[in-house]
């Protein structure tokens, strides 16, 4: 494990599994761990002054598919790779994020997206993860495999051998159960995303359709196969009880975007981990329709937020929530760093305690919002600017959980 200079960070009021530390230290060792979380510094080491920010955990990112967004800036427009993942290094850092499993779809069937052909799936799968030796963040791969594609199942399981996937997801689009019950919202969903007719959606929904069946037992096939391999594994817009249990009995051991709050309840009192957008917390709604995370919150069945396609939603979402649930900060901090990290069994991180990697994010106040001002990825720093306009946070708000509204 290569060795750095201890330093302590000052001057910051810290987001703990069990409370708000007002005016804390945090003492981090030569190997990128938490020494220490006090109210005092203990001198011999360089200290690093938060002038009175907000000091939280690096969030842990089970889902984001803004890499897409890098590599295919407009339809049919592919930005060159070797420009993409340092990129998405400054992208995800400048967020909070310190571990982000970036979602690589592998659904050859949607032709109108050829950046999520299986083979092409599987070279951007390669490039992650050739670039965790160059990152200061830590980039995971999160495999979702579209139950129509009969061609990504065997592209998956090689690069579960080849120890490039981190996670496994089955998606199925096909119109009529899901996230799409009508083939109405199927097109205005497809038919804007892909640029498509509805002539040619309505033949996209008929080969989703008629691939269904051997799909389904491809997708079997292909979550037992990452099991084996001790990967945690996601099922995707789980609209049913049934479709739940069915998921469970195979080992999936988290509910992606659970698109009605029945199936949510039902996930959670399973044991499944329920998994919702932080956009969908930012807008106030979900943006294909379906429900609304909030509602999943007040009901106490969401354990984590991912940043679906927006990475810098999940520091917004935290911080907002308090204001519009009795959820507190340190509850709503665990949905993007604790809970993510111990669902994907990354049990050295996601909170600010003794004995974890030191992944921490500064945040100052700006206009009455959360700024990223630093980020530390295993005591390195990731990301730095200097926020020279912030306000002091104020202690009764902090506290009571209730973050002011933009000035």
């Amino acid at each position: 494990m290569q060795k750095h200079t201890p330093f302590q960070i000052t001057n910051v009021h810290i987001v703990t599994p069990d409370e708000i530390i007002w005016d804390g230290v945090v003492t981090i060792n030569e190997f990128g761990m938490i020494n220490e979380v006090s109210q005092r510094c203990t001198g011999g080491s360089p200290q690093i002054d938060g002038q009175g920010g907000v000091l939280i955990p690096g969030a842990v990112d089970l889902h984001c598919d803004a890499l897409e967004k890098l590599i295919e800036t407009r339809p049919n427009v592919c930005m060159p790779q070797e420009h993409i993942m340092p990129q998405a290094e400054q992208l995800y850092a400048g967020a909070g994020i310190t571990t982000i499993f970036h979602s690589i779809s592998f659904a050859g069937d949607e032709s109108n997206k050829p950046i999520r052909h299986p083979q092409r799936a599987r070279e951007i799968s390669h490039d992650v993860h050739n670039w965790r030796r160059h990152g200061v963040i830590d980039h995971r791969l999160h495999a979702r495999y579209e139950v129509g594609d009969p061609q990504g199942l065997d592209v998956i399981k090689a690069l579960i051998d080849e120890g490039v996937v981190d996670m496994v997801s089955v998606m199925d689009h096909s119109p009529g159960q899901g996230q799409f019950p009508d083939f109405e919202k199927f097109f205005a969903y497809f038919g804007k995303a892909y640029n498509l007719d509805e002539e040619q959606a309505r033949r996209l929904a008929a080969s989703k359709q008629e691939n269904r069946s051997a799909g389904w037992r491809r997708a079997v096939d292909l979550i037992l196969y990452a099991i084996q391999a001790g990967l945690p594994v996601a099922s995707h817009d789980d609209d049913s009880a049934e479709r739940v249990r069915f998921i469970q009995e195979l080992g999936g051991r988290i509910s992606e975007f659970p698109v009605n709050l029945e199936t949510a309840r039902c996930a959670h009192a399973s044991g499944l981990r329920t998994i919702m957008g932080a956009p969908n917390i930012v807008r106030g709604s979900s943006q294909s329709g379906n429900m609304r995370a909030i509602d999943a919150v007040q009901a106490g069945v969401l354990d984590c937020l991912c940043a679906d396609y927006v990475p810098w939603t999940l520091v917004a979402a935290a911080f907002k929530l308090p204001s519009i649930s009795d959820l507190s900060l340190v509850e709503a901090v665990q949905l993007i760093a604790t809970n993510p990290a111990t669902a994907a069994n990354l049990m050295d991180r996601g909170s600010i305690r003794p004995g974890l990697r030191a992944d921490l994010v500064l945040l100052q106040q700006v206009r009455g919002l959360p700024m990223v001002a630093a980020t530390w990825s295993g005591g390195q720093i990731a990301y730095q600017r200097n926020v020279t306009t912030h306000k002091d946070w104020d202690r009764e708000t902090l506290f009571s959980g209730r973050i002011a509204s933009p000035a």
